[in-house]
């Protein structure tokens, strides 16, 4: 059991250091992705191009669907605004749940809201 706590150590680790750089992702959002009742946590890095947007006929969103548990490669979706689901989770949080392959999140006990959380985990 000590490998498997060194290991998620370690990786909490590199986690928390990518989360703490600077970044410019704005949100944390759900995409039905890479196929129909499948979700992937995707990061809005901006609005979409007007050529993009001429296509879908809507306002499009720049989606960074970072792989796990290397956030630095992904794929870069542009997607119209309806397939966008928007969460109240923070960059934070969104990341460590992509760098720690979902180990490293820590569910609200019922009562408690995911802004106080946010608040204690700083």
């Amino acid at each position: 059991m000590s490998l498997v706590s060194t290991i998620y150590g370690s990786v909490r680790q590199v986690a928390d250091s990518l989360v703490e750089r600077k970044t410019s992702y704005e949100s944390v959002v759900l995409v039905e992705y890479p196929r129909e009742g499948v979700y992937m946590i995707g990061l809005v890095t901006g609005e979409g191009p007007r050529e993009a947007e001429a296509i879908a006929g809507s306002d499009v969103y720049n989606v960074f669907l970072p792989n796990s548990p290397n956030p630095t490669a992904g794929r870069l979706l542009l997607l119209p605004e309806d397939q966008v689901h928007e969460t109240d989770m923070s960059v934070r949080r969104g990341m460590r749940l992509i760098v720690t392959t979902g180990m490293g999140d820590e569910r609200a006990p019922e009562g408690v809201s995911p802004q106080l959380l946010e608040r204690v985990e700083r």
